[in-house]
């Protein structure tokens, strides 16, 4: 019988981990020598291609062989790395098989597992879109495990919710509505969660917000910005590439010094001198706080949408959540209750052990994925829906066929019917929006398109006001699906469609 391994990814802006339940407990899938997690640079000098903390250490003096951060640039066309181009998906599948490389290693040689195939969970930011999820999935697929097959994707699965899932699996609470506070290094989510003492799936998603250009390079940014302010006054410049790069590292250590330090003076060495830069914590929380405020934002705007409903605790992960500030913050917004706890959960690692939790819950049968959860039910994050032409208004709108806040999995169909005579070629263009769950078509400018569809009818005939209909289907890992049908002479035909993905610019 195959022994199959299951694992969950998350793949960071930052730091990415890897962990697999072993009994009832999550153990980690990374080198002993990666104190937070693997570093997700990506490093080419022409030659070799490296991943992890050889990557960032190699970066430091070859800032221009190397890429940070491609999980906040999905939708960039290119990189240029060493004299090459490469783009998000080739580097994203670098990432992920170097941390299943290092995964295998552990399985192997410290936990002494054997198993001929690898399955993975990788976790994703609420916020992003269809084809931002697709990447990653696919940049998954096309990775190649030890004994050279293929890793399988068995499930996409947002960031909070994993965190969620490993919070219950520890605490195993009942009949609680919890709060995730996941700020993380590029990007911030939150979500509520609530477990079912009786339910006979145990945890549902009520809903979720997230914005992936806020996390914690953000706060860095501000701090290397005023270290390149003090160089400027010092040498009359702009510091080169290099040493900007340098300065940002040191940002980094910065803000984590702030955290358990009032103040921090240090000596940054530059051309063979030095700048003393020097920051308290209460400067650092007072330039920084717009950047808090989006955070806080987005939870009042959670909780709006959920009036009735009694939080029992705020769960604060990701590395970044880890500022005073942001604890601080939470207390001081008046947005919860006083007698709400806040809780820190794994910050680092709470949402690659709960991808593990959820991994195990799939069930593979040959080479179908049965879908039916056991764990969670989960909710779009995002409506989805057809741009038309409305005649009574004289205008293309986009027509919502996949409400936001819907259980997944779901599937929403709508016709439309052919307008001149002998139509051989009709396009459906799919559009992501963030409207409210009631609306029932919105402006094109106001969503943003995701895929096209074409349906070629060959040599039929097509009377004028021929009816097809459009099926969307979102599955229960959030990806997106289309089918076109048309309907001529009461026969039903299905159309073969191509499809062209659309990343936002």
């Amino acid at each position: 019988m195959m022994k199959i391994k299951k694992i969950g990814i998350d793949l960071g802006t930052t730091y990415s981990f890897a962990g697999f339940l072993h009994g009832d407990r999550v153990m980690p899938l990374i080198p002993s020598r990666e104190t937070y997690g693997i570093p997700s640079v990506f490093y080419y000098d022409g030659i070799n291609r490296i991943v992890g903390r050889m990557a960032e250490r190699r970066a430091l003096n070859n800032p221009q062989n190397a890429v940070w951060s491609v999980k906040r640039n999905l939708s960039r066309k290119d990189f240029l790395v060493g004299g090459r181009r490469f783009t998000p998906k080739e580097i994203i599948r670098e990432i992920i098989a170097y941390i299943v490389s290092c995964a295998e290693q552990q399985l192997t040689n410290v936990y002494l597992e054997e198993y001929d195939e690898i399955e993975a969970v990788i976790t994703v930011p609420v916020d992003f879109t269809e084809p931002m999820k697709n990447l990653i999935r696919e940049a998954g697929e096309q990775t190649r495990t030890a004994n050279g097959k293929p890793l399988r994707i068995t499930g996409i699965l947002e960031e909070p919710v994993a965190a969620a899932m490993e919070y219950f699996g520890v605490r195993k609470e009942q009949d609680a509505d919890i709060v995730v506070f996941d700020l993380g290094g590029g990007t911030f989510d939150a979500a509520i969660v609530r477990a079912h003492a009786q339910g006979t799936i145990p945890y549902e998603v009520i809903d979720q917000e997230g914005d992936r250009s806020l996390g914690g390079d953000d706060w860095d940014r501000l701090i290397c910005d005023r270290i390149i302010e003090q160089y400027q006054r010092k040498f009359g410049e702009k510091p080169a590439r290099q040493m900007e790069s340098q300065f940002l590292i040191e940002a980094r250590k910065i803000k984590e010094e702030l955290t358990e330090l009032e103040s921090v003076d240090v000596d940054i060495p530059v051309k063979g001198s030095y700048i003393t830069f020097t920051m308290s914590r209460k400067e650092f929380e007072l330039m920084s706080r717009p950047l808090l405020d989006r955070a806080l934002q987005k939870i009042r705007m959670l909780l709006s949408r959920q009036p009735d409903t009694e939080i029992n605790h705020v769960i604060l992960t990701g590395g970044s959540s880890y500022m005073p500030q942001i604890m601080n913050g939470l207390r001081q917004s008046g947005i919860f209750g006083q007698e709400t706890d806040f809780l820190f959960i794994e910050p680092e690692h709470a949402i690659a052990y709960g991808a593990a939790r959820y991994a195990v819950t799939r069930v593979c049968a040959e080479d179908m994925l049965i879908q039916p959860e056991k764990m969670v039910i989960r909710r779009s994050a995002h409506a989805y829906g057809i741009e038309y032409h409305f005649e009574d208004q004289g205008r293309d709108l986009v027509r919502i066929i996949i409400p936001r806040g819907v259980k997944l999995p779901y599937s929403g169909t709508v016709d439309s019917y052919t307008r001149v005579k002998n139509q051989r070629c009709s396009v459906f263009d799919v559009y992501e929006a963030d409207c409210a769950e009631s609306e029932e078509a919105v402006k094109t400018e106001e969503a943003h398109q995701i895929m096209q569809v074409e349906m070629n009818r060959k040599e039929i005939i097509v009377p004028i006001g021929t009816r097809t209909s459009e099926t969307l289907t979102l599955s229960s890992d959030g990806l997106l699906s289309i089918k076109s049908i048309d309907h001529n002479s009461g026969i039903e035909v299905n159309n073969s469609v191509s499809i062209q993905r659309f990343m936002e610019e």
